[in-house]
């Protein structure tokens, strides 16, 4: 890991979860993703769009952030939960 700075953010990428499952559907503009906890205890979920060129996000049903210049979601599932993020793009097909 490289030498960072005091309260600079960092991301380790745990891999892959059974316990936490992500589905994604989507037809043209409007898409929807599903994300299921099966373990115990919280998660905290950040789910990362990758929009086409010119795409944006024009309506969502949960509060939309932005990371390094994308669009992000950020949730807390409680244990055994399904959350469920729709949102719905313009721009770019």
């Amino acid at each position: 890991m490289r030498d960072l700075a005091i309260n600079e953010e960092v991301e380790i990428d745990l891999g892959p979860s059974p316990d936490v499952q992500v589905e994604t559907t989507g037809t043209g503009h409007s898409h929807r993703v599903e994300i299921s906890n099966a373990r115990a205890s919280p998660i905290q979920f950040e789910l990362k769009l990758r929009l086409r060129d010119g795409a944006r996000i024009v309506d969502a049903n949960r509060k939309v952030d932005t990371k390094n210049g994308r669009p992000i979601f950020r949730l807390t599932l409680p244990p055994n939960t399904t959350a469920l993020v729709r949102y719905e793009t313009a721009g770019s097909p």
